[in-house]
């Protein structure tokens, strides 16, 4: 679904689908934040995609996605 949206340039639509995993309490994986990152870079929401990352960082989240892919 992220990936959908992110190939549409509906960056705000995908902020608002992971605002919505959140409080369905799914974890994004590596591919999720790709396109999330992706779909903010093509529709120019630079900004919230730093606010995002920066959001992951603090949260642990970017951790345990490096943790999975060394596994």
């Amino acid at each position: 679904m992220v990936t959908g949206l992110a190939i549409h340039r509906r960056g705000k639509e995908v902020i608002r689908f992971l605002d919505l995993m959140r409080v369905c309490g799914v974890k994004p994986n590596a591919m999720t934040l790709t396109s999330l990152f992706s779909a903010c870079c093509h529709a120019g929401l630079v900004e919230e995609g730093l606010g995002v990352f920066d959001n992951m960082k603090s949260n642990g989240i970017l951790s345990l996605i490096y943790n999975i892919m060394d596994a």
